[in-house]
């Protein structure tokens, strides 16, 4: 019997790369999915919401059906460069979605940053071999043995970034085992507008040289609108003033340093002064905070909400747990992006692909409750967990357990705990 036409297809494909994987194509297709993602998800934001499913795009824009459902799927992919390019039609479609987009009246210059990534794409295939479907094969390829792909750069990636973290260490005078943050969010009860966010962070085995930067200890929270009221922070379980009431003395090391704490326009800093008598001995420290209430982005334009940890001091593990109430991880689709600098927390990352930092970092569901919630990064992180959801008096098996865990961060970087509420980019 003879073959198929698609598996005659594979066989001539095949022959072609001859099964090898070429890492830098791959890098290249990855970065260039990425800014597609975001070019095309800020040109569909620009619609009217009820323009944003397959049909009545396609009616608005005068294209086939067909490419709008695969550039909405392209959209979903958001994070992951390589899906992006394969749920993507090709170049002659993308061009009609962007000439369809400037006749309905979508922004110029969107547009024309749209059409800038078209060519950077029609310029990846024409590299790759002059066919979209040669490329969609190695991108095939790349994701079925994952392994030809990251030997060579991306395991190298901690061996790099422990160097780093020397240098920053000698430069800053100071170090740490490891930055923990446990952050838990939850729909306000009453009004599910309202989203209600608490968290706990360590600094484990701290230790600071005499001419050490400031140790401090911050949180953010930027605005959602202009009618956005000035945050209200508290200590865990507390309310009124912060400083020392912040400070989780059971999870520290002793002697128990000072904390003095000042708001910001749209954040508080904690600072953190250890025993002078004795700066250069390694102590723990940890903070508790809470913030009440922000707006719940599924009712909001930009419907995203970003959780992030600055790396600020240099340390040798960052581990952050996010537990999501159950009804915000059935809504909404999480991913984990790093940058250099940070966009704003309220805004989509996916369009800011311009900052975003390679990486090679995942997240790691832990499931229901706090059961899993143990980490050898510090010895009293089930502790912190416990302490954070009984002081708050929250049920943890309401709670989907989510965590991150990265040698060797990035000083300096922005580690997003990004959560995608957009139904209406579902194909």
């Amino acid at each position: 019997m003879p073959l198929s036409t698609s598996v005659n297809q594979r066989h001539v494909l095949e022959s072609v790369f001859n099964r090898e994987i070429d890492t830098d194509t791959i890098e290249r297709a990855e970065a260039i999915g990425q800014r597609l993602a975001g070019e095309l998800r800020a040109v569909v934001n620009t619609m009217p919401s009820d323009s944003r499913r397959i049909r009545a795009m396609a009616d608005r824009l005068g294209v086939n059906r067909n490419i709008c459902q695969r550039v909405l799927k392209a959209i979903r992919a958001g994070q992951d460069g390589s899906a992006t390019l394969l749920a993507l039609p090709g170049v002659e479609g993308l061009l009609k979605f962007s000439q369809g987009a400037k006749r309905s009246g979508c922004d110029p210059e969107q547009i024309e940053s749209l059409v800038a990534a078209i060519d950077q794409f029609a310029s990846l295939i024409q590299d790759s071999g002059g066919s979209h479907a040669r490329l969609q094969f190695l991108l095939e390829e790349a994701m079925c043995e994952p392994q030809l792909v990251l030997t060579g750069s991306a395991s190298n990636q901690a061996l790099i970034r422990k160097h780093l973290f020397l240098g920053a260490s000698a430069l800053l005078g100071s170090e740490m085992n490891a930055h923990v943050l446990i952050v838990a969010i939850r729909p306000s009860p009453g009004d599910a507008t309202q989203l209600e966010v608490a968290g706990v962070t360590g600094f484990i085995d701290e230790q600071l040289q005499p001419n050490a930067q400031p140790l401090t200890v911050a949180f953010s929270h930027f605005g959602q609108g202009e009618d956005e009221s000035k945050p209200s922070y508290q200590a865990l379980g507390e309310s009124g003033l912060l400083g020392q009431a912040s400070l989780l003395e059971k999870l520290c090391s002793s002697p128990i340093p000072r904390v003095t704490s000042r708001h910001g326009k749209e954040s508080i800093v904690h600072m953190i002064d250890p025993e002078q008598s004795d700066r250069k001995t390694p102590f723990t420290v940890a903070i508790g905070n809470r913030l009440s209430t922000m707006k719940n982005p599924a009712y909001l334009d930009v419907k995203v909400l970003n959780v992030a940890a600055r790396i600020r001091n240099p340390t040798r593990r960052l581990v952050y747990d996010v537990y999501l109430h159950r009804s915000i991880a059935a809504m909404s689709v999480p991913s984990l992006v790093s940058f250099l600098w940070h966009p704003a927390l309220s805004e989509d990352p996916v369009e800011s692909w311009h900052e975003r930092l390679p990486d090679d970092n995942h997240i790691a569901l832990l499931g229901r409750g706090i059961g899993n919630a143990a980490c050898n990064a510090w010895d009293k992180h089930v502790q912190a967990t416990q302490h954070l959801f009984e002081s708050l008096d929250w049920a943890p098996n309401e709670y989907i357990a989510h965590r991150i865990d990265i040698p060797f961060p990035l000083w300096g970087a922005w580690y997003y705990f990004s959560m995608d509420f957009h139904t209406d980019f579902q194909a």
